[in-house]
């Protein structure tokens, strides 16, 4: 039994990689995440509708402002076809691979705290 525990401990979840997007930045500049790669991104999604999304960007702002120098970029986007969101507000963590780690959808606080937890630890990483 404490061999098989061991087992299942030491098995990595197989992590997808994030899907490709291009979109434009407020001064019309293109971004596409495969230019992020070696950096930590949040995709958000989120609906100027949505009183759940507006209380959750002051958060996500902070979390900028804090982390940006250690390798976070946090991304607002207001349509989310290509990552088929029902659900708003819906943050997608991506690490420095690539790889989406987290999607946490709708806003509570314990939840946001966990993907800042996250966020944090795959800062640390390189």
């Amino acid at each position: 039994m404490r061999a098989l525990l061991l087992l299942l401990l030491a098995i990595q979840p197989d992590y997808e990689p994030a899907k490709e997007f291009e979109a434009r930045d407020l001064a019309g500049s293109a971004i596409r995440l495969s230019e992020l790669k070696g950096r930590v991104v949040v995709l958000n999604f989120w609906g100027i509708w949505c009183k759940s999304c507006r209380q959750e960007i002051p958060h996500l702002s902070a979390l900028d402002r804090e982390w940006r120098e250690r390798g976070l970029v946090v991304l607002g986007a207001d349509y989310g076809d290509a990552y088929e969101v029902l659900v708003y507000p819906t943050s997608v963590v991506i690490d420095r691979k690539g790889l989406t780690r987290l999607r946490v959808e709708g806003y509570r606080e314990e939840s946001f705290e966990d993907m800042k937890s996250l966020v944090e630890r795959l800062l640390e990483e390189k």
